[in-house]
């Protein structure tokens, strides 16, 4: 796809000349890159990005993913640092903090987020209602993660068996066969503890391929995430008790996973692959082995992570959690109910009551018009 670069090389500089994005190499030259380019994904280690270059990504909306190992991103978004100041921003995160310091409301939040996932993972009526009526006895987000982990099970189940197709003969007996999705690895400093089920460090290509169309989505709907006001650390699915995880957005991938679940299986499907596909990283001190992608193929993921969910789509799922998040905040503002059910409403005034509204509207994805000539 002519709309997305992936960078594999190690140190090379993104950098603006004379007026446009260039790739500066190894050997000092610059390579002046496509203008249709709208994503690009750099997996390289030594890989430099100048100030430049970021204002000029900003200001174009070009999506800019930056790792130096191919299994998580860092999105950016923006030329400077700078705070979100809008009234409407300051409401969106308020009424998150309010719910993410209210158990029942935080219950409430992770019930809808878990709801939307299990619709979007297809399941039979009767299967789908018995999980239904399951969250609704739900009475702490850790009964919600519950229920939310036996559906996605029963979701896995369909791909037991999938089996890879290798061109050559010569790779190991288990990749040609679908694993499951979680690896069990022990705990603790020296492994001290019992085992706990993870999808990180894929053991097998096929984990490896979801692991990274993951990661692709991620470091995008951070974006939206963040440009829609909300604090991106703070869930209420997943919370705090990982230092640095950006909990929110693993909250809004969740109705997301299914459909990128089935792109990347149906992508393996209509494909036979080769052992240099994937490369394999053996721990220095665990002796743990772990897989990864080769930039070939990590290329080809992102293109179907990038096409299954659009920049539009995670834009829809921050307009949605913020009004999932609103309307469990109302018990607060009971009277502003009526109000969220409009399509947008038109403030002309300043009055506290009427800036209360349409702050609450603008936060929940609502248009506000100021002037009369600016409704459509």
């Amino acid at each position: 796809m002519t709309s997305i670069l992936f960078i594999e090389t190690p140190g090379l500089w993104l950098a603006v000349r004379a007026g446009e994005l260039a790739l500066r190499q190894r050997d000092g030259r610059y390579v002046e890159l496509d203008k249709r380019i709208k994503v690009i994904v750099a997996a390289a280690r030594g890989f430099c990005v100048t100030s430049a270059a970021i204002r000029f990504c900003a200001a174009k909306h070009i999506e800019l993913f930056v790792s130096d190992d191919a299994s998580a991103f860092i999105s950016l978004f923006a030329p400077e640092a700078r705070g979100d100041a809008r009234r409407a921003a300051l409401k969106v995160r308020e009424r998150q903090f309010q719910a993410v310091f209210d158990t029942r409301k935080s219950v409430a939040i992770a019930r809808a987020i878990v709801t939307a996932k299990v619709k979007a993972e297809g399941h039979s009526r009767e299967v789908e209602r018995a999980f239904s009526i399951s969250l609704l006895k739900t009475r702490t987000p850790d009964d919600v993660r519950h229920i939310e982990a036996k559906a996605t099970q029963e979701f896995w189940r369909q791909w037991d068996g999938f089996q890879m197709r290798f061109v050559e003969p010569v790779v190991p007996y288990a990749w040609r066969t679908w694993p499951g999705r979680y690896i069990g690895r022990r705990q603790g400093l020296l492994g001290e503890l019992g085992a706990q089920f993870t999808a990180r460090g894929a053991v097998h290509p096929l984990q490896a391929m979801h692991n990274f169309a993951v990661a692709v989505v991620t470091a995008r709907l951070t974006r939206a995430i963040v440009a829609w006001g909300f604090d991106p650390a703070f869930g209420y699915l997943h919370d705090g008790r990982k230092p640095g995880r950006l909990s929110l957005v693993w909250d809004a991938i969740e109705p997301l996973r299914p459909r990128l679940v089935r792109a990347v299986f149906g992508y393996v499907e209509t494909h036979e692959f080769e052992r240099r596909d994937f490369l394999v990283f053996v721990h220095k001190t665990t002796h743990e082995k772990t897989v990864r992608l080769a930039p070939a193929l990590a290329k080809e993921i992102v293109a179907v992570a990038v096409k299954t969910v659009s920049v539009k789509e995670c834009i829809k799922t921050a307009s949605w959690l913020s009004n999932v998040i609103a309307k469990r905040s109302l018990n607060n503002a009971p009277g502003l109910r009526p109000y969220l059910e409009c399509d947008g409403c038109l403030l002309l005034g300043d009055e506290p009551d009427l800036v209360e509204i349409a702050d609450y509207m603008e936060a929940s994805g609502k248009t506000v018009w100021r002037q009369l000539s600016e409704i459509p």
